[in-house]
């Protein structure tokens, strides 16, 4: 499975109906597979759906079905949020406590402990499992007759130059008043450029796979960023909570120290120059 255009696509069209198809099977695929384990299968399904939306938002203004199809992905990765949820508060929450005293924030672990065993209740996971599967085969099905108005990189770059100045007003917004929810808008849209520059990766490999890797690396920084805003609405009051949100904050600070300077890198183009000069890598790997 690639998520990326490839020279026998006979379009963007196409290429993006091509991925479409391998991440839906991708997602409805993992999760009967008992040697792996569940949170694992619920896992790689979740990153299918976002990858999914990733892709839809790459043709987003020439894509009719965009809306409509983006809120069913969104509520079918919700039917199986709550596993991974759970996983990660308690993944998160350790992470900090390791940074104070681990075992005054015992007791506190035991809240989240308890959260990801309800979760994990055989019934609901049922219930969870069988309506996501039913959602995505919906989906699924509607995938080769998706529409999309133009062809070519003309298909792209709206999408592109959208993405690209929303990331830049994020992290200027982020950085005059970080907080939840603007570090929460600055990372949909640096995952929003990472697909971007997975699914064109093939134009020039040498020079995309460097914007790949910094953009997926801005995404984990900003995903810890988001993990840890997340553990800090779930913490009671208390001593041990407060060790754990001067933890948290410490690390949200060191976090923002590193992601700031490498998203002005990452997005130091102007959106219309970086989408000029793909449209030409385009041009020149299409015609050799």
């Amino acid at each position: 499975m690639t998520y990326a255009i490839r020279k026998d696509d006979a379009h963007v069209p196409a290429a993006i109906r091509r991925v479409a198809a391998d991440e839906f099977a991708a997602a409805l695929s993992v999760l009967p597979k008992t040697d792996v384990a569940l949170a694992d299968r619920v896992h790689q399904a979740r990153k299918a759906v976002k990858h999914l939306r990733g892709l839809i938002r790459l043709v987003r203004p020439v894509f009719p079905a965009y809306a409509a199809t983006n809120a069913a992905l969104r509520d079918a990765a919700r039917e199986i949020a709550a596993l991974r949820d759970a996983q990660v508060a308690l993944w998160t929450f350790d992470a900090l406590a390791k940074e104070g005293d681990a075992d005054k924030a015992a007791p506190l672990r035991a809240r989240f402990e308890a959260r990801l065993q309800a979760a994990l209740a055989p019934e609901l996971l049922a219930q969870q499992l069988d309506a996501f599967a039913a959602r995505l085969t919906a989906l699924q099905s509607e995938v080769p007759d998706w529409k999309i108005r133009r062809q070519g990189f003309d298909a792209l770059e709206q999408g592109l130059t959208r993405c690209l100045k929303a990331a830049r007003a994020d992290e200027l917004a982020a950085r005059t008043e970080p907080g939840a929810d603007i570090v929460h808008d600055w990372r949909k849209r640096v995952k929003d450029h990472w697909h971007q520059a997975r699914f064109l990766a093939p134009i020039w490999p040498d020079m995309m796979h460097p914007q790949v890797a910094a953009a997926g690396a801005l995404g984990d920084m900003l995903g810890e960023y988001q993990d840890i805003s997340m553990l800090v609405t779930r913490l009671p009051n208390g001593r041990a909570a407060a060790a754990i949100l001067k933890a948290g904050k410490a690390r949200q600070n060191a976090l923002l120290a590193k992601a700031h300077p490498l998203s002005r890198r990452l997005f130091a183009d102007e959106p219309q120059a970086l989408a000029d000069r793909w449209r030409v890598w385009w041009q020149v790997w299409r015609s050799t």
